[in-house]
């Protein structure tokens, strides 16, 4: 059980064509608030996720994909808007390494973790957090993810 507010993708289906795909759900990571929570001051305090207590980003391949020789990389992203798509920023990626490179269809079988990084990176200093899916080399015709802290 997750709470729901911690989620980025419940069962989001990515049988799609060769291409990147945005979780459909995303963190505020300011709490609801539209400003950046400052003290009573005014000041702007230390508001990092990533800093104190670890907390776990858990990808997880909740249906079998299927899709020929295709591959599929996940990144952890931040941005500007709760729709991920201003001033995106790349904060880890599984399997690591090159952009152009992902896990292959026979190893996404349900259950299969991807490993990215373990806990939240310092620097979150955007307001939203979320997923992106990268799909190579061929369309998935199966295939649904999980996605939550």
């Amino acid at each position: 059980m997750h709470d729901a507010l911690d989620v980025f993708s419940d069962a989001q289906d990515l049988a799609q064509v060769v291409g990147s795909y945005l979780s459909d759900k995303s963190v505020d990571m300011w709490g609801g608030q539209t400003t950046r929570p400052t003290t009573v001051l005014g000041n702007t305090p230390v508001l990092d996720w990533g800093r104190g207590n670890e907390l776990a980003v858990d990808i997880t391949v909740n249906t079998t994909f299927t899709g020929a020789s295709g591959t599929v990389l996940v990144e952890l992203i931040m941005a500007d808007n709760e729709a991920l798509s201003t001033n995106v920023v790349s904060l880890s990626q599984a399997p690591g390494g090159s952009i152009t490179v992902g896990i292959p269809v026979a190893s996404l079988i349900a259950g299969y973790k991807f490993r990215i990084s373990a806990t939240l990176p310092l620097g979150l200093s955007k307001r939203f957090l979320g997923v992106r899916y990268n799909i190579f080399t061929t369309t998935m015709t199966t295939g649904k993810m999980d996605a939550f802290l």
